[in-house]
């Protein structure tokens, strides 16, 4: 079936949904009824042209909404908002984060309205609005079109480029921003693919500590010995992934975890490529040691928080 498909490219895709909600239940348990009745009851519905209206315009919304359509057929918006009001009133949950492809903008205008008609406060529901993804391949942008058929599924394009890159490159950029898949890119081993340079950083540093012969009890003194610039960028890139976290969170945008690990990343590898971590100074070598260690812990942390491997080999 379809539903068994989602969940299999779900579960590929390493996206795990505690609830499916089916929009059939709200018509089976007569939630859309009640809801509409209620509406009727506080008096923001009437009959038009042989429809039911919802006075959206008296919360905010530019012109007033079909509930019934004259041929007695319920409308998506009428589900919609019994959807909403089973979360807030019958769910109880305290926020909705509605996740909307950026077609549906001026959807947001009457969900709102249709909430506080119903004495449920607006601003408990926030909306994302997601930009078009556009599939790039050899260079050329691939023309998709849903009602031509003519599209590629997600199981396809993680069967192109694995799992640990798709889940990456959909969380690498601002939702306000249109996403460019590159999949010829995104297959490279080389430093050109971005997931291939944090995954490297993490392997590189992996290997070396397999070669370290300091101990795990660390004299903090050791790290005074870290001056060199590409020293002090690395250990500032890292010490900027708590805001970074901070802000991913405060402004439900994951791409700013991305950022900062390519940031390690980058800082990383141009440590790695100036000065060997491992030489004759044993102090040295030791300090630099816990250097890298740490930057292991962190791009690992920034990984596993958007579902995707730390190689300890490549």
């Amino acid at each position: 079936t379809i539903m068994n498909d989602i969940l299999n490219d779900m579960d590929n895709f390493r996206v795990t949904f505690d609830i499916f909600f089916n929009e059939s239940s709200l018509f089976k348990d007569n939630e859309v009824d009640r809801t509409l009745e209620l509406l009727k009851e506080k008096g923001y519905t009437y009959e038009k042209d042989g429809a039911l209206w919802l006075k959206t315009t008296e919360f905010g919304d530019d012109k007033d909404r079909v509930l019934i359509k004259k041929d007695g057929k319920y409308t998506y918006f009428s589900s919609d908002i019994a959807y909403h009001k089973n979360k807030f009133l019958s769910r109880n949950f305290d926020k909705v984060i509605d996740i909307w492809g950026s077609d549906h903008h001026g959807y947001v205008a009457r969900v709102k309205a249709a909430l506080e008609a119903l004495n449920i406060d607006s601003q408990k529901l926030v909306v994302l609005l997601v930009q078009f993804v556009n599939l790039i391949q050899e260079n050329n942008k691939i023309s998709m079109s849903t009602r031509k058929a003519n599209y590629i599924e997600l199981k396809e394009l993680i069967k192109e480029i694995g799992t640990d890159a798709a889940r990456f490159i959909f969380v690498s950029k601002s939702i306000n921003s249109h996403l460019d898949v590159n999949i010829s890119l995104l297959k490279q081993h080389s430093m050109d693919n971005p997931v291939y340079y944090i995954q490297y950083a993490h392997a590189r540093i992996m290997s070396i500590l397999e070669k370290s012969e300091c101990n795990t009890v660390v004299n903090e003194n050791l790290f005074e010995l870290l001056t060199q610039t590409e020293e002090i960028n690395l250990i500032k890139a890292m010490l900027q992934f708590k805001d970074y976290l901070h802000d991913c969170a405060k402004a439900l945008e994951p791409y700013l975890i991305t950022k900062s690990l390519l940031s390690i990343a980058e800082k990383l590898h141009q440590f790695y490529n100036k000065h060997k971590v491992i030489n004759e100074n044993k102090e040295l070598s030791c300090a630099r040691v816990e250097l890298i260690k740490t930057a292991a812990f962190v791009l690992a942390l920034g990984l596993s928080l958007i579902g995707v491997e730390a190689k300890n080999k490549m």
